[in-house]
């Protein structure tokens, strides 16, 4: 029997993942040693991730900088793998993702 409240999907999704990956932006956090080495780290990986940029923002913490990356266009999975490049680009400390779903 079918819940008032469940529906057919666009497309039934192929793996668990899939189900939350349409309406999903991908939010990374990362340390720097600096600036420049945050902004190289983060130009390399959208050069290899193809991600949509939905927004950078970066913040000082004494000699270090912090940044948030916002992103589009990516599966949960990639993104995650962009998260572990993105840590280990020259330059970079650390980085960390969550997946934020917005539901109209």
């Amino acid at each position: 029997m079918t819940s008032p409240r469940s529906h057919a999907p666009d497309r039934p999704p192929q793996r668990l993942d899939d189900a939350f990956d349409r309406d999903a932006v991908h939010v990374m956090t990362f340390t720097a040693a600096d600036a420049a080495a945050a902004l190289a780290a983060v130009r390399d990986e959208l050069a290899e991730a193809g991600a949509d940029l939905s927004g950078l923002s970066l913040h000082s913490l004494d000699a270090k900088v912090e940044g948030t990356l916002r992103l589009t266009n990516l599966t949960c999975a990639k993104a995650r793998d962009c998260s572990d490049r993105l840590a280990s680009r020259p330059g970079v400390f650390g980085a960390r993702v969550e997946h934020h779903l917005y539901r109209s």
